[in-house]
């Protein structure tokens, strides 16, 4: 935060030298983290809600919730008078299997945490995606079935969805992502602590692994670093 401090004091007293930095920051990134007291899956929709009221990308949404199969048939957004957007309420559509009723949840109240968290996110994955821009997302894995985690790895990966060469940059801890077939070697980097607790990059490429190595299983052998080492624990 100091530095995003210092650009932004940097750009109000027009320094012409950092202006560039900062509007790359402030343009080029969505950022989708993991915050809060309980360490939850931080809930800020906004973006989503902005592409739910706009009829020329709301089909996006539906789409995008749709291919990841979680029984959504669609959205309804309830907004009150003079209340902020972020406060508006979200109703998801279900079929029931034994009649042609639909039946109406509180995606808040209502729904998984991982539907809660592919909803909110979203819009920055759209947006990232249609306005070719970097997309971080910390702990990609949290709350979500390993196969929906790669249909979102796989949208960067196709060329006729990622048409403007959008990049994403994540954290995980699902070693079953350690695949030759989804990520090229040069692309997956490993977060170390040293003997001061501090964190440091390393690339798999510095471990000179063989083609077609079976990554995820080195990693938990511990070959490429970046393990915990655990004790064993006793009450005496």
């Amino acid at each position: 935060m100091a530095e995003n401090t210092h650009l932004s004091t940097a750009v109000q007293f027009n320094s012409e030298q950092l202006k560039s930095i900062f509007l790359w920051f402030k343009d080029q990134l969505v950022i989708l983290l993991k915050t809060g007291a309980m360490q939850e899956a931080y809930f800020n929709p906004d973006l989503t809600f902005q592409f739910l009221k706009d009829p020329n990308t709301i089909s996006w949404i539906h789409k995008f919730m749709e291919c990841a199969d979680i029984g959504i048939e669609n959205f309804e957004l309830i907004e009150e008078e003079n209340t902020p957007l972020k406060k508006a309420a979200l109703k998801t559509q279900h079929k029931m299997i034994d009649s042609d009723k639909k039946i109406f949840f509180d995606l808040l109240l209502d729904e998984s945490d991982g539907t809660q968290r592919l909803f909110s996110q979203a819009g920055g994955w759209l947006k990232a995606l249609r306005e070719g821009l970097v997309l971080f997302v910390d702990e990609l894995d949290l709350h979500l079935y390993p196969n929906i985690v790669r249909y979102l790895i796989e949208l960067f990966h196709n060329p006729k969805i990622n048409q403007k060469n959008a990049q994403l940059v994540f954290t995980t801890h699902d070693t079953s992502l350690l695949d030759s077939d989804l990520f090229r070697r040069d692309q997956v980097w490993f977060v170390q602590k040293d003997e001061a607790q501090s964190s440091r990059l390393n690339s798999l490429l510095d471990f000179k692994p063989r083609k077609g190595e079976a990554i995820g299983k080195g990693y938990l052998q511990g070959r490429y670093g970046a393990l915990p080492f655990i004790g064993k624990f006793r009450f005496s």
